[in-house]
Formats: structure tokens, sequence, C-alpha cells
């Protein structure tokens, strides 16, 4: 079976991280889509609003071989533990490509049997930090974010 990891912070989830969500649940017989605990981030909606979010919104697409964990650990060390050998990585530009090779580095020397898989996102001037920004200016985010995140991001924050 092949399985792999996408991994985030995903505060919050937007349309670009399911469009890459999408395309594993295609590529991949099972796929983990992990909350990552951030040290050096502060979340803007709570890491599990936006697993229960996530977990509805993937209900509401039809695909059931992803499933949304939250994890405060090392990526590798998930990866070893669920017997995961691919990690997939969305890609908006160069600037991300050399982010997460920096990364993918990292963690191949923790991890030797670990492959990345880098897949091009659609929407490449959508990220989290924009979605925020918005957010706090109370601009209209639905073209941006998924119905149900939509929904709890609004809910949690009582906008």
């Amino acid at each position: 079976m092949k399985k792999a990891i996408f991994a985030g912070s995903f505060d919050p989830f937007t349309n670009g991280h399911f469009d890459i969500i999408k395309k594993c649940a295609g590529l991949f017989d099972y796929v983990y889509i992990v909350i990552g605990v951030n040290i050096n981030k502060k979340r803007f909606v709570s890491a599990q609003v936006m697993k229960d979010a996530a977990q509805r919104q993937l209900a509401t697409l039809g695909i059931d071989n992803c499933e949304v964990c939250i994890y405060d650990g090392l990526l590798v060390d998930f990866a070893k533990s669920h017997d995961v050998k691919y990690i997939v990585r969305g890609l908006r530009n160069s600037s991300d490509y050399e982010y997460e090779e920096n990364m993918a580095r990292v963690n191949k020397l923790l991890m030797p049997d670990i492959e990345y898989v880098y897949l091009r996102a659609e929407n490449d001037a959508l990220s989290s930090s924009v979605v925020r920004e918005l957010i706090a200016f109370s601009a209209d985010t639905g073209a941006f974010l998924p119905g149900e995140i939509q929904k709890a991001v609004t809910e949690a924050l009582g906008k």
C-alpha cells in the first residue's frame, strides 16, 4: 500500500490545500493530512477546529482515503510510526521549492528512505497567510476557503 503524508500548519486550510489533497488522494492508496505544530507560529484557528472541518470537507468531496491528524513531533517520526515512505508538498513558486528542498534534505538525513513528491499548486497567489490577512480586515474569503473550512473559521472567530 502506497501511503503519503501531506503536512502543514493549515491555518486555515485553503482551496489550494484541498487541490493538493485531491491530487494526493488520486495518487496514493492512503494519505495522512498532518496538521503540524510549528513552534514558531501562533495559530489563528485551533488545530482541532481545522481537523474537524477538514474531515467534514473530505466527506463532502467524497474522499475516503485520507485521514486528518494533529502531530507535534518531527514529521519523519510520524512517517516511521505509520510506515509512510512519501511526503507530498505543494509548490506555488521557486521560493517554495527552495524552502521545501532544504526541509527534504534534513528529513532525508533523519530518514534515508523517505521520498518527497512535489505537486504544483493551481493558484500560486493563494496562501493561508493571505487568507488570515483578508479575514483580519473582514474581507470576503469565500473564494479562497472550502465550504466547511469557511464555516468553521467564521464560527471560531465569531465573524
